[in-house]
């Protein structure tokens, strides 16, 4: 009792038990802060990707030595999930239960859709199919899918360019009601709605076209053999018009009252000099020899004259 009464013995005392205190606050912020930093720099990517297994790992070179300061461990990309569909996002689960519904195929002619186990862009992602050496970009593989035989087991598997391979996931092609499309533009002379409002002409001469062009999300770029669409304007279904007539046509199914473009053997549906002065609208459908689809949203634009 006679050391802590001492003044100068009791002031280094508490002194000494503040420095402690402090010391062990300052340790406890620094783990909180860095368990925070470590939380908010995963991203959504990253947690689908730790709620499945572990994704495979390569090294930069072959060795049983793991201590090798020289290896360099990279985390390869999974394709979680493929399924047919028009949408631009589609979540992981309901992409995995279309597939399944379908019986692990995908449908012929239309896109498809592929969920890989981080974010990655189109330019920077590479396809392979039935491991073959040749290479599909993302702007080519729907098409590249859709022109493989019918029936047959295909498997396919990405990569970020200059990385290994993922995971391979195996399917069919077969045909199957097609999902609504989307008309994006309607465009006529390069001009297109939206943002524009379609001007018509005053007077048309029998030399002179203005075609409507649609420009629907769907089939695949270039279309396939499998699949076409079918136009509507203004809800007139007794005028049905078509996009990749020719697939039509091989089904059996021709639409005649299409326009020829001059004596170019070139066809459009609509021409912009016949439609009169207001508003208009566009929908469309899919179609396929074994099935019809559902028709889109009404697509509106607008028609002026000077």
């Amino acid at each position: 009792m006679k050391i802590l009464a001492h003044p100068r013995t009791l002031a280094g005392l508490v002194a000494l038990l503040l420095t402690i205190l402090i010391i062990l606050i300052i340790r406890t912020l620094n783990f909180s802060m860095s368990e925070d930093s470590a939380l908010k720099s995963g991203s959504t990517a990253d947690v689908i990707a730790n709620s499945k297994p572990a994704s495979s790992m390569a090294t930069a070179a072959a060795t049983d030595d793991a201590s090798d300061p020289t290896i360099v461990s990279v985390r390869l990309i999974e394709l979680l999930a493929i399924c047919s569909g028009n949408a631009g996002v589609v979540e992981l689960v309901s992409c995995q239960d279309e597939f399944a519904r379908s019986g692990n195929s995908l449908s012929a002619g239309e896109n498809v859709i592929f969920i890989p186990s981080e974010t990655i862009s189109g330019s920077e992602v590479e396809f392979s199919l039935n491991d073959q050496p040749e290479l599909f970009l993302l702007s080519d593989i729907d098409a590249a899918i859709s022109d493989l035989e019918i029936g047959v087991v295909h498997s396919v598997k990405i990569r970020r360019r200059g990385q290994g391979w993922s995971n391979s996931i195996s399917f069919t092609i077969a045909l199957q009601k097609p999902k609504a499309p989307r008309i994006n533009f309607v465009c006529v002379d390069m001009i297109c709605s939206p943002p524009n409002e379609l001007v018509a002409p005053l007077r048309s001469s029998p030399t002179s076209f203005y075609p409507l062009v649609e420009f629907i999300s769907g089939l695949t770029d270039p279309p396939s053999r499998h699949i076409w669409a079918e136009i509507v304007l203004d809800d007139d279904e007794s005028y049905v018009g078509c996009l990749n007539c020719e697939a039509a046509k091989a089904a059996g199914i021709v639409y005649e009252d299409r326009e020829e473009f001059g004596l170019t053997g070139i066809f459009y549906n609509w021409d912009l000099s016949d439609l009169e002065e207001g508003h208009h609208s566009i929908k469309a459908r899919l179609r396929n020899k074994l099935y019809t689809g559902a028709w889109s949203q009404d697509f509106q634009f607008y028609v002026s004259r000077p």
